[in-house]
C-alpha cells in the first residue's frame, strides 16, 4: 500500500517554483476536482453529495512543464502522467480510489499533517474508480502521517483517503497505470 523510496529531494527553486504556481493556480482556479465530486457520486451511487459537505477540502490539481522535466531527468522516465496536487479549505478528502492509475510515486511539499488512511470494504460493495466510498462500508487498515521531502509510493487502486488536514497539502504526483 505504501512505502518510502530513495530518491533525490527536489531542489529547492523548483520547490518555490511550485509553491508559486500552487498560488497562482488558486488563483486561476483551471480545475478542482470538488467540481466532479456529485457526477461520480451520482453516476456510483444514484445520489449526488453536497459539496460544501462540512470539512470536505477542495483538491486542485495542475500539470507543470518544468516539474515533469525534472522527473523525466531525475527519478524516471517512465510514467503517465506528473501533477501538482493539492488540498486546500477542509480537513478531509474522502475515501475513493483513483481513476486511470494504480500506482503513485508522490513527495510531498507541504503535509499539513494529514493522513494518509487506506481501507478494505467490510461488506460486499462495487467499487468504482472516482467515486466516494461511504465510511460505513469500509474499516481502516493502515495509517501514516507521510514525512516531507520524502519520496514515497502508494497503491491507489486501493481505497484510501487523506484525513486531519490542518492548512494546505501539496504534493508533486506521479502517475503509473
Amino acid at each position: 500500500m505504501f512505502k518510502y523510496l530513495d530518491y533525490p529531494a527536489i531542489p529547492k527553486e523548483l520547490e518555490q517554483h511550485i509553491f508559486d504556481a500552487v498560488l497562482q493556480h488558486q488563483t486561476d482556479k483551471i480545475f478542482t476536482a470538488s467540481e466532479n465530486i456529485n457526477k461520480a457520486v451520482t453516476e456510483t451511487y444514484g445520489t449526488t453529495l453536497n459539496i460544501n459537505v462540512d470539512g470536505l477540502a477542495n483538491m486542485g490539481i495542475f500539470k507543470d512543464d518544468l516539474v515533469t522535466n525534472w522527473i523525466y531527468k531525475n527519478i524516471t522516465k517512465s510514467f503517465n502522467g506528473v501533477h501538482v496536487q493539492y488540498f486546500e479549505n477542509g480537513n478531509f478528502f474522502f475515501p475513493h480510489v483513483d481513476l486511470l492509475r494504480s500506482k503513485a510515486l508522490n513527495y510531498l511539499l507541504s503535509t499539513a499533517n494529514a493522513e494518509t488512511i487506506f481501507y478494505e470494504t467490510i461488506e460486499n460493495i462495487e467499487i468504482k474508480p472516482n467515486s466516494m466510498i461511504p465510511y460505513d462500508s469500509i474499516k481502516p487498515v493502515f495509517k501514516k502521517v507521510i514525512d516531507q521531502y520524502r519520496w514515497h509510493e502508494l497503491e491507489v487502486d486501493k481505497i484510501h483517503s487523506v484525513e486531519n488536514i490542518n492548512g494546505i497539502r501539496i504534493a508533486i504526483t506521479v502517475s503509473f497505470i
